[in-house]
């Protein structure tokens, strides 16, 4: 089964099951390409079907070459159709699971759509929200028992009438143009609202936050203050409309009631559903949160019904059902209710805000609002546009429609009138409680309260006039906790409701949540519950929506877990970069980084965090607070974290965590300065949030590893390119200048945020929790302020177009501390070279090492000695590279395209591929291609084509030409074969992807066996020969042999023309053609009688010609000689010399040459 991304519907119903007591209701797939219908083994037991038979079946899934033989009970099923009652009974074979995929069903839209045709769906609006798996697999045993007909909706859709109810198949992406549009962004809308989530939470901290109140928002506040009224203990508010638009709404009456019917058929199936749902609605009625319409307020055209379902959520112990009205209902072409009410501005504090706030205390505490919307009254005059159906009897044909009091859950504008009711009253009475009323008007999200104090008596006090005022509107605080014992204590004796919290960490249950953040009051730590999202993990597949998916899962704005987050932000964005598509699987090496991270997931169950930052202590015994920014960037990722250091009146010092921001690097490839420079801003950006959220007074101190970004930062930001302008000047002004320093970076704890690391890592790393060792130091033991002017940072300078006059005066000293000459030993001089560049940092004061010198030393001495002779040697080149110029076109690098590494150290480009330099027997490295066709002709009147092997020595460039009947294995290894018989024992073979060759690299390994020569198969069983293909799609990997095809076709084509020739003719043509290009020049071919013949690919091939060009005295041996012992020992020497100069002048011309076109 395959879940397809573009909107195509299988056949699928929904379908009760009717077992011996109770029944089920499942989804059933229609498939009249299965020859059986099978039914899952879990519901036929849970049913207790009858079991009417067995069968053994040859099961073939799809891609699997053979069967799977499995023995399946027979069952039989009764269905009933859910809409109308019509029942059948067929028989299915029981199997443990269908698929694992989910079934798509179609959009709401799309059922209200076939509702109105006349066609009505089985499914309803809970469905959408659902996994759903297939339960019942109707085969073609029973596919047209069950089918009765179809409607072609249009070119790509089909409405199929069953014996069960209507379904769709096809491509629905043209039924109605709004349903086309609902089902274009049903599945984006998922993705988008997972990913805007994710975003906002990242962009916590580093982004402007808070009341946005533009021209319009200060009219809806001024309208709000100006008609809320305190009625019977209560406030009342009006519903803020859009102006002109309750004229404009329909009641919506026939929406709402065709989604209560489908309701009260759920009701039918599920009596305890229906239960619950009444035991909420009569409690509403008891309440006076809802209240009956009376037949004349039901004459009132202005209304609105509101669609509503259930919510079940089995970790809520109070509410484990909650009802959700939709006030986005509304029939086609008509506005639904939110559609016509302001949002109103949004009067929370900032969430980072909050989060940080709740870290700052000794004492801390929350608690929440009793059922908050809900103890607000809504204006009389509004309450008609919240109606909504109910049955009080389910077997009843009477409808009662009900309407609220209250303001509800599911209208847009309902946060922000709980939120201006709030801050309305707070105000109001902030002459009574002062401080109280000021810390409550910081410490709401929502319905939630977070607050703290220094100390339990001011605690006590706080939040017993909290009760106090919240009470006053009517509203009631519950659920209170703390970390402090002594304060439950407290709460008990004034009668404030504690929340005796059952599901701690500790006693393995529910953890209490903070604002998303899992907590434990008892130990007053934070940690991280995995065990939903490990479940999550089980049941998924490896694609970029599950991944994005499950990123969205992680609750973590406050960046504890950055180094870990970030790796499976890189794997997304690689998933980007491959544009890969939202279903598809992912690639093997995504994959296993995926798989890798998943594994290490559990492991964060170990991060526990100390929610109060400075430990033990009072905020008065503290003498001084310094926030300290580090940032860090490589070529994947950039971050920032936070420290709050803190310093005692005793002259302690403690460092604790404060918060983290990273990013991954844009798609659009920066330089690694750029980059370290984002992270710069971003460390500014969080600096300045989080002091603002801090109660005390703190000194801000950046940190980076990058001089070049220090340079800038403390230089004018107007004498740089706009990119670096920009944003140095918004972290001057964010920032001072004199409080950015550089720090080593394997002291920089935002290091482990540009690269990641396990979990298990990260839960024990010091240097992330608790910053550099250093930091827990006096500052006299930080590392030095130095700004360090660097050449990469002027190329970021603007360019100016003036006239200037400069004298440059440059004297190289042609000693470094001590002469090089006077040793012999090159340790020894790095030794020495260690201990002087120790000497200078001490009397600089830089953090110097002591005890035996380490290799990182002893390396950086060894670049210091390479960089001190290149700038002797090339000094002009290493001034031309380090300013951006072209070096010139005189000097001998150039045609080595020479650069600067990350030490400045001087280098070249690639070096040439190992297999092309060694010196070794001709055609022990070959390369491997066809070519052809060519027209052989076979008989007087008949034709028949040929191809030709080419076979090229990787390092002398000699070739080998075989001509074969076709290009099939059997006659490639036939030419393999003559050509390991003239040749001799190659050792590796390169060829392109070619099918002939993959097949012949398979029986290679059973090369032995095949080959009929004996001695033959003795020397290849003892000589193994490893092929090695180019990477697809890559022919320039095999440039070498592909550079020959031409010299190849070209001689042919002008010699044959539209000749015919015999096998034998164009053999022996190959063969000259052969002994051609084996006698081409390699190296430079002189005009100059005087000067030696240019090296060829015969000279290695046939050493000793006398065509070649090579001293008279070497020749003069074999000149009348006889074949004595000493004439023949002459002749090997002469032999060895003769190698040995050819594969210096190999070496010294042709190689060289080589080196300097690639």
């Amino acid at each position: 089964m395959v879940n397809d991304k573009k909107g195509v519907l299988l056949q699928c119903v929904k379908v009760d099951i009717v077992g011996n007591k109770i029944s089920d209701c499942v989804y059933a797939l229609y498939d009249n390409g299965s020859e059986r219908t099978f039914l899952r083994k879990g519901i036929s037991e849970k049913l207790g079907l009858r079991v009417v038979g067995s069968e053994k079946l040859n099961i073939y899934s799809f891609g699997a070459r053979k069967p799977r033989s499995q023995v399946c009970r027979k069952v039989e099923v009764k269905l009933r159709n859910i809409l109308d009652g019509r029942e059948v009974v067929i028989e299915a074979l029981e199997i443990e699971e269908i698929s694992r995929a989910s079934i798509r069903v179609p959009d709401w839209d799309v059922c209200v759509e076939m509702e109105k045709r006349g066609l009505a769906l089985t499914f309803d609006v809970e469905d959408l929200s659902r996994n759903c798996q297939i339960s019942l697999l109707v085969g073609a045993d029973y596919y047209w028992d069950l089918v009765k007909g179809f409607q072609r909706l249009n070119s790509s859709l089909v409405a199929v009438e069953t014996v069960l109810g209507w379904s769709l198949q096809g491509r629905c992406d043209e039924l109605t143009e709004s349903i086309l549009v609902n089902f274009v962004i049903s599945e984006r809308e998922l993705v988008s609202a997972e990913a805007r989530l994710f975003w906002e939470l990242e962009s916590l901290g580093i982004r402007g936050d808070g009341i946005d109140t533009g021209l319009n928002e200060q009219d809806i506040l001024k309208e709000f203050d100006e008609s809320i009224q305190f009625v019977d203990n209560r406030y009342c508010v009006k519903l803020p409309w859009k102006e002109g638009m309750q004229e404009k709404l329909g009641t919506n009456r026939q929406v709402a009631l065709r989604r209560f019917n489908g309701l009260v058929e759920r009701f039918k199936r599920d009596p305890e559903l229906y239960r619950e749902y009444g035991e909420v609605i009569n409690g509403y009625l008891e309440e006076g949160i809802v209240e009956r319409c009376t037949s004349e307020r039901l004459a009132d055209e202005s209304s609105f019904y509101l669609p509503h379902h259930a919510v079940v959520r089995d970790d809520k112990v109070s509410s484990r059902l909650r009802i959700v009205f939709d006030g986005a209902s509304h029939a086609e072409g008509q506005y639904s209710l939110n559609d016509c009410l302001n949002t109103g501005p949004n009067l929370y504090p900032n969430l980072f805000e909050l989060l940080i706030k709740f870290r700052e205390n000794a004492v801390t505490y929350i608690a929440d609002i009793r059922q908050a919307f809900l103890q607000i009254l809504i204006d009389a005059e509004d309450r008609p546009f919240t109606r909504f159906f109910w049955k009080e009897d389910l077997n009843s044909d009477k409808l009662t429609v009900l309407n609220f009091t209250r303001v509800l859950f599911g209208l847009t504008p309902s946060p922000y009138l709980l939120a201006a009711t709030l801050k309305y009253h707070f105000e109001k009475n902030i002459d009574l409680f002062p401080e109280t009323c000021e810390s409550l008007l910081k410490s709401f999200w929502v319905d939630d309260l977070v607050g703290g104090a220094d100390d339990v008596e001011q605690a006590l006090k706080t939040t017993t006039e909290s009760v106090k005022i919240l009470k006053d509107a009517g509203m009631i605080l519950r659920k209170w906790q703390t970390n402090s014992k002594e304060l439950r204590e407290d709460w008990k004796k004034v009668g404030i409701e504690t929340h005796e919290d059952k599901t701690t960490l500790a006693r393995g249950g529910v953890p209490t949540k903070v604002l998303g953040l899992a907590w434990d009051p008892d130990k007053d730590i934070i940690f991280f519950d995995v065990s939903k999202l490990m479940n999550i993990l089980a049941s998924g597949c490896s694609t970029k929506r599950f991944l994005l998916q499950i990123l969205g899962r992680i609750f973590d704005p406050i960046g504890f877990l950055g180094p870990f987050i970030v790796r499976l932000k890189l794997i997304l964005q690689e998933l980007w970069a491959a544009d890969i598509d939202w279903d598809d699987k992912l690639p093997s090496s995504l994959d296993y980084k995926w798989q890798l991270w998943c594994s290490e997931l559990k492991d964060l169950h170990c991060v526990k965090i100390p929610r109060y930052y400075l430990s033990d202590f009072n905020l008065c015994e503290f003498i001084s607070f310094d926030v300290h920014s580090f940032s860090d960037a490589s070529l994947a990722a950039y971050g920032t974290v936070l420290y709050l250091r803190e310093v005692t009146r005793n002259g302690k010092i403690i460092v604790n965590f404060l918060c983290s921001k990273s990013r991954v690097a844009p798609l659009k490839s920066l330089t690694l300065p750029r980059l370290e420079l984002l992270g710069c801003l971003l460390s500014a950006r969080l600096a300045e949030q989080v002091s603002k959220c801090l109660k005390f007074e703190a000194s801000c101190y950046f940190w980076t590893d990058s001089s070049i970004c220090t340079y800038w930062i403390k230089g004018k930001a107007d004498d740089y390119k706009p990119f670096v302008k920009n944003r140095v000047k918004e972290i001057q002004r964010l920032s001072e200048r004199g409080n950015w320093s550089h720090c080593p970076g394997k002291e920089n704890p935002a290091d482990l945020l540009s690269r990641g690391i396990p979990a298990s890592n990260l839960a024990k790393s010091s240097l992330w929790w608790h910053g550099p060792p250093w930091l827990s130091k006096p500052s006299e033991f930080w590392p030095c302020k130095i700004v360090i002017e660097s050449p990469m940072g002027n190329l970021e300078l603007r360019k100016e177009f003036q006239t200037v006059s400069q004298n440059k005066c440059v004297v190289y000293d042609s000693q470094f501390v001590f002469d090089l000459n006077k040793y012999s030993d090159l340790n020894k001089v790095l030794v020495i070279t260690t201990l002087v560049k120790r000497f200078v940092n001490k009397l600089r004061k830089l953090p110097t090492e002591v005890g035996p010198c380490s290799a990182a030393e002893l390396l950086e001495a060894e670049q210091d000695w390479i960089k001190f002779e290149q700038n002797l040697v090339y000094s002009s080149e290493l001034e031309r590279i380090k300013s951006g110029k072209q070096i010139s076109k005189n000097s001998s690098l150039y045609k080595l395209a020479p650069y600067l590494d990350d030490n400045n150290v001087l280098r070249i480009t690639a070096q040439l591929p190992k297999n092309r330099i060694l010196e070794n027997p001709p055609f022990t490295v070959t390369g491997i291609d066809f070519t052809g066709p060519v027209i052989i002709r076979s008989g007087k009147e008949s034709n028949q084509k040929s191809y030709i092997t080419l076979f090229t020595c990787a390092v002398t460039r000699a070739l080998h030409l075989e001509l074969t009947t076709d290009m099939t294995t059997k006659h490639f290894i036939l030419s393999l074969r003559r050509f390991l018989a003239r040749r001799g024992n190659c050792k590796v073979i390169i060829s392109d992807n070619a099918k002939s060759f993959k097949a012949t690299d398979n029986i290679l390994r059973e090369f032995a066996k095949i080959l009929v020569d004996v001695d033959l198969k003795k020397f290849v069983g003892i000589h193994e020969i490893t092929w090695q293909f180019i990477p697809p799609h890559a022919p320039w990997w095999g440039g070498f042999y592909e550079r020959l095809m031409r010299s190849i076709k070209e001689p042919l084509r002008k010699i044959l023309g539209r000749a015919s020739l015999s096998f034998e003719e164009m053999t022996t043509i190959l063969a000259e053609v052969e002994l051609v290009l084996n006698h081409r020049p390699l190296t430079y071919t002189s005009n100059d009688l005087d000067e030696p013949l240019p090296l060829t690919p015969a000279h290695f091939l046939f050493p000793g010609q006398e065509n070649l060009s090579y001293p008279v005295h070497f020749l003069e041996i074999f000149t009348n000689q006889p074949s004595t012992k000493e004439n023949l020992t002459r002749r090997v020497v002469y032999q060895t010399k003769l190698l040995r100069h050819i594969w210096g002048k190999w070496k010294n011309n042709y190689l060289m040459q080589l080196r300097i076109i690639s």
